[in-house]
């Protein structure tokens, strides 16, 4: 992108025109992102914005302005926010949410009944047949990128125009980005290693007392979760997980992996823009601090593009459970 293509999307989803903002931040991504995005300007605006053929962009849902001041203030949540605004809910009669067939055609089970028709899936299939259980009251959101990861795939959106603004929902296969990207590259990184993490976590489901469903679930040295005890003595970080609503020891382990995930120990690395490279939220990417040694070989979770005083900067952010 070089340069910016922000364009405003009237309440009933058309064009009617492109601005240069004094600022529009935009952040998307799963996990901690907020998937929402902030425009400044000095006119007054309603509906929407988008960058086409990215999802940078949303509805907006609120706004602010102060006396004797002429910027206004635009928020709202991104097309991916939305997503996470919507809950999945069991069918009457079913503990959970199934389906099967190509990812393309639960996609768009998931979407085409709601959403007003704002969401498109391609008619073209990916070729890979999932059967597909969502968790209980999930979002939208969660169960797209569940469905996705699950499968080796990732989920890309995109905002184009047709006779109205659409949003295309697709599965891609995941990328392994080529190449280590260090400071040798004249990238901006930041390393956090933390040991501060939990390595054993007490999974409780269903039941009574000591009749419970238990399941113990252990980081090894290589960040590897599993049912053997890795670190003991003064290494090792408990922590308790309630579950009781778990149907089966294979979901109490499922529900605990991703707890477990959430809390255990962490390298994070935070990558400014990669020139040249174009990546989606679940593509593979390498960071090395060259000093420390540290590596970091994990999915892109969350990207952050921002518009300001007439420079564009877009930063990928990568996060690993290790």
């Amino acid at each position: 992108m070089d340069e910016l293509n922000l364009i405003m999307i009237s309440t009933t989803m058309h064009e009617y025109a492109a601005i240069t903002p004094i600022s529009f931040e935009c952040e998307v991504g799963t996990g901690d992102a907020s998937n929402d995005f902030e425009l400044r300007g000095y006119d007054v605006f309603t509906g929407g914005v988008y960058i086409p053929g990215t999802e940078y962009g949303g509805l907006i849902e609120k706004t602010e302005d102060t006396t004797g001041e002429d910027i206004h203030v635009y928020k709202g949540w991104t097309w991916r926010g939305i997503l996470t605004q919507a809950v999945v809910s069991p069918p009457s009669g079913a503990d959970y949410y199934t389906a099967s067939g190509d990812l393309h055609e639960i996609i768009s089970g998931l979407v085409s009944t709601r959403f007003s028709g704002l969401f498109t899936v391609p008619a073209t299939l990916t070729g890979v047949t999932a059967n597909f259980q969502a968790d209980r009251f999930c979002t939208v959101h969660e169960a797209l990128t569940d469905l996705c990861e699950e499968n080796g795939y990732k989920l890309v959106i995109e905002a184009y125009k047709a006779d109205a603004v659409k949003v295309e929902l697709r599965a891609d296969p995941v990328a392994t980005v080529a190449g280590t990207y260090n400071e040798d590259n004249r990238l901006s990184l930041t390393f956090t290693d933390d040991s501060m993490g939990i390595n054993h976590l007490i999974c409780m489901g269903k039941g009574d007392l000591r009749d419970r469903q238990r399941v113990d679930l252990y980081v090894d040295q290589n960040g590897n979760i599993g049912t053997t005890k890795y670190y003991t003595g003064l290494s090792e970080r408990e922590q308790y997980f309630d579950y009781p609503n778990a149907e089966s020891i294979a979901e109490l382990t499922k529900q605990g992996k991703k707890r477990l995930k959430e809390v255990m120990r962490k390298k994070t690395l935070q990558i400014n823009r990669i020139q040249d490279v174009e990546m989606d939220i679940g593509d593979i990417v390498t960071g090395k601090h060259t000093v420390s040694g540290t590596t970091v070989s994990a999915p892109i979770d969350r990207k952050s593009f921002t518009y300001s005083g007439g420079t564009m900067r877009l930063e990928y952010h990568v996060k690993e459970e290790a």
